[in-house]
């Protein structure tokens, strides 16, 4: 079982990795930033994500909490300033 989710979870990480390169190349994502840890971070927040909804947190609350960490993610890693929306 621990051989079967290291492979998928590598996987994971490779094809978000692969993500963020595309949009490094567009420039959308600085440069500057590391694609490895931001596909790691992108990963450990949706699993966590998952976590929360699988142990009963309410929906409302994990969706909100999943907007405000992509915004403050994406906003300091895109070329671009972006805005919270409430």
């Amino acid at each position: 079982m621990r051989k079967i989710f290291f492979e998928d979870y590598q996987k994971d990480i490779e094809d978000v990795k692969a993500f963020v390169e595309e949009k490094k190349k567009q420039g959308v994502i600085r440069l500057d930033l590391d694609a490895g840890v931001l596909a790691e971070l992108f990963t450990a927040l949706y699993m966590g994500t998952m976590a929360k909804l699988l142990i009963g947190y309410p929906n409302k609350e994990v969706h909100d909490g999943w907007i405000k960490s992509m915004i403050l993610i994406l906003g300091n890693a895109s070329k671009t300033k972006m805005k919270l929306i409430s």
